[in-house]
């Protein structure tokens, strides 16, 4: 069986091959620690805010909504197709500030349990 014949009704030329290793080169680039840039979501005051991979987790685990910061990215694609089915969207927005004061009032986060804390920083008697 050669290569055509693994992916049925596909036919891969390439310089699609080439693009996805161009593609996958400058993601590489991106992801590395010194090139990674600021988190760009709204919700400043949630305890994830800067922790991405915690927070998509978080949101793929849950599937409630979207996370904040992914929501401009989708609502685009999105508009497009209530434009071409001639549907509205509304925009919801992030959650108000007043629920964020409420979490770290009545549940705040354990400076212990979060992975910026190393076992240097908890007191001798938590060991």
């Amino acid at each position: 069986m050669d290569k055509k014949e693994e992916c049925i009704g596909c036919s891969i030329t390439q310089e699609q091959k080439d693009s996805f290793v161009e593609l996958y080169k400058e993601l590489r680039v991106l992801t590395q620690p010194d090139k990674i840039a600021p988190c760009p979501c709204p919700a400043v005051r949630c305890e994830f805010h800067g922790r991405c991979m915690e927070c998509v987790m978080i949101h793929r685990t849950y599937k409630e909504h979207v996370p904040a910061c992914m929501r401009p990215i989708l609502l685009d694609k999105v508009k497009a197709l209530a434009e071409a089915v001639e549907c509205s969207l509304v925009d919801w927005g992030v959650s108000p500030k007043e629920k964020w004061d409420y979490l770290k009032e009545t549940c705040p986060p354990d400076p212990f349990t979060t992975p910026s804390c190393s076992k240097v920083n908890r007191p001798a008697n938590e060991e």
